[in-house]
């Protein structure tokens, strides 16, 4: 599939300088309670597919001089919650993946850092921030005192993928309205 999405892509836009990895599921339940096939599918949409997706194009880029590659990871790569043993594991991996890239392709003027936000108001989380008692914790813990909106990653994801992040890579960004700050 990654490589019909990359076949259609390159016919129709023409070769990718700039990947995001933004896909990404979650799968909350207690570690006891984690069966291996949640564990196998949190890790293939959120490690894999960015792993198989970063390949597609990193020849291409380094070839070409120049590229950009963000990974979504996530604040949960350096600080994790009850219940999110798959997710943050996933994530985690994304920062490892990022460094060792990052260290492989600067010689080449690719940079590829990651982005790590904390709680934004996204389909993905839309059951948490219904929830009162959820809510309630999470905002104990967000000094900015809100869940972040989608609109406001879009200054990162723009220097990211711009040619004003020329020395920046192997970095992780996290935006998460002060949670990790603590």
């Amino acid at each position: 599939s990654v490589d019909e999405l990359f076949n259609e892509v390159n016919s129709k836009l023409g070769i990718v300088d700039i990947l995001h990895c933004s896909a990404g599921i979650n799968i909350r339940k207690p570690f006891g309670e984690l069966e291996i096939s949640d564990w196998d599918s949190v890790l293939s949409i959120n490690t894999r597919g960015a792993f198989l997706c970063a390949r597609k194009v990193l020849p291409a880029m380094r070839e070409r001089k120049w590229g950009r590659i963000v990974f979504y990871a996530s604040m949960l790569s350096f600080v994790s919650i009850p219940g999110r043993a798959a997710y943050s594991s996933s994530k985690a991996a994304l920062i490892g993946l990022t460094k060792t890239l990052a260290l492989e392709s600067a010689p080449d003027g690719v940079c590829v850092n990651a982005m790590c936000p904390g709680p934004f108001i996204t389909p993905m989380n839309q059951t948490l921030n219904q929830d009162e008692s959820v809510q309630r914790e999470f905002l104990r813990k967000l000094p900015i005192g809100r869940w972040g909106n989608p609109d406001e990653l879009r200054g990162l994801i723009l220097y990211l993928s711009s040619p004003a992040c020329s020395f920046m890579t192997g970095s992780s960004v996290v935006i998460d309205g002060g949670w990790t700050a603590q």
